[in-house]
């Protein structure tokens, strides 16, 4: 009676009820053992978080729950300086980011297992200083005064996983995850004249500096090959994460921007951010045991950003900037991603029976090229090249300790007005695990 107590606890923290990193907006790894692999898990599970990486990796972590929480530190700025204005570095520091898991098998023989979690897959972030810009000399060529700049983001996006997998012989496992999925978005990108008496426009901008949140739904599916006792193959595909629309009650001039020769001027109504869907992706992977100690992992994934972040849209009823009517009901959020090729290494060494130490490298595409920089000032999703470390240690027979160190180096891009973004992100992870053996 006592184990049954602690499965349905378990199961009920697990399926009831972000700035950051980093293959554009996701996560590079999840979790201390993700992570410390560089996200090259496609091949090799090893904990719950197989669930959101490759659902068939639940048949081979055994029945478990895992916690994980991860201190992410990211250290972003933009620079005007190159065109007259100042330089700002981002608001807040850190962020805590969890995830919890657990997994079991459902049958007598142990061939179909029923888990999964609830996990936060991605997010960004910046809360910039007020600051002199060159907004309006970089939009249209306009000979105006400089403005004063507010720029203001916070994005994240979770993931409820509950997965069913099948290992059919001693090779084959395949799984599927209903993926249950909740962002929440606040956007402020805002400017005013610094000068008086300008003739140009005291204000201009979006202001969507309160947040909105909307649920979604895809799947993820897997698939792992056993193709000898030392090489293992594994694919994964995750659907397009389809979203209702965000709604936000904005005054009027909350929206008072120009794109191409339209005017938009938002009215004292409600407003529907459209179009914000998670892209599709697909990821390959191989595990080799060079030797029984030391196994080598290798993943290769790509991102469809230019589905889902390349455009999306402001709805509801504008007038210009004298307030007269317009036809368009819809302005376009022009942020110009692209899709991404993502490649991962890890590195796993048994230490006897009491654990294992992990490296792990991931180098990614920027989403953003230097096109898109002036329209990301407030999503510098812009980091590349990640190396990771860490471990777990077995304590006792039933519990695990984790841990992960990701270091992001440094990139900085540049856009058409001189503007700069840069980006560089540290983080630490801390996982718990229990083994119900």
């Amino acid at each position: 009676m006592k184990k049954i107590g602690i499965l349905g606890f378990l199961a009920l923290l697990c399926f009831s009820s972000s700035a950051w990193a980093t293959n554009g907006i996701q996560l590079a790894g999840i979790g201390a053992y993700g992570t410390s692999m560089g996200g090259a898990v496609t091949a090799a599970p090893f904990d719950t978080t197989t669930a959101v990486t490759n659902p068939a990796g639940l048949t081979k972590i055994g029945t478990r729950a895992d916690f994980n929480f991860e201190m992410f530190m990211p250290k972003r700025n933009v620079d005007f300086t190159g065109a007259g204005g100042a330089k700002t570095e981002g608001g807040t520091n850190s962020y805590l980011i969890p995830s919890i898991g657990c997994s079991a098998p459902i049958d007598d023989e142990s061939t179909l297992f029923f888990g999964g979690g609830m996990f936060v897959v991605s997010g960004m972030g910046v809360d910039y200083d007020t600051i002199n810009t060159t907004y309006l000399q970089a939009s249209g060529g306009v000979n105006g005064p400089l403005m004063k700049g507010r720029m203001y983001s916070q994005y994240q996006f979770w993931k409820m996983a509950p997965t069913l997998a099948k290992k059919f012989n001693d090779k084959l496992s395949v799984g599927l995850a209903l993926n249950i999925d909740y962002q929440q978005m606040a956007y402020k990108n805002w400017f005013t004249q610094s000068a008086s008496g300008s003739p140009y426009l005291s204000a201009m901008g979006v202001d969507l500096s309160t947040p909105s949140g909307a649920m979604g739904f895809g799947f993820t599916v897997g698939a792992i090959y056993d193709m000898s006792d030392t090489i293992t193959v594994g694919a994964s595909y995750a659907s397009k994460q389809t979203f209702a629309d965000m709604e936000y009650r904005l005054m009027k001039g909350n929206v008072t921007n120009s794109v191409g020769t339209t005017q938009y001027m938002s009215t004292d109504s409600t407003y529907k951010w459209t179009g914000m869907d998670a892209p599709q992706q697909y990821s390959l992977g191989a595990a080799v045991k060079a030797t029984p100690e030391l196994t080598v992992t290798l993943d290769y994934k790509w991102i469809n950003y230019s589905d889902t972040f390349k455009t999306q849209h402001l709805t509801g009823t504008f007038t210009d900037f004298s307030g007269a009517a317009i036809a368009s009901t819809s302005m376009p959020l022009n942020f110009g991603w692209k899709d991404i090729n993502v490649y991962a290494l890890g590195l796993q060494y048994q230490v006897g029976d009491s654990g294992w130490i992990r490296a792990g490298y991931n180098q990614g595409d920027s989403p953003i090229d230097n096109a898109a920089v002036d329209s990301n000032w407030a999503f510098p999703a812009i980091a590349k090249t990640h190396f990771m470390l860490g471990g777990t240690k077995n304590i006792g027979t039933h519990w695990q300790v984790a841990f992960a160190y990701e270091n992001v180096a440094n990139e900085t891009m540049t856009g058409a007005s001189g503007a700069k973004i840069s980006l560089a992100e540290t983080s630490y992870t801390l996982g718990l695990s229990y083994l119900f053996r």
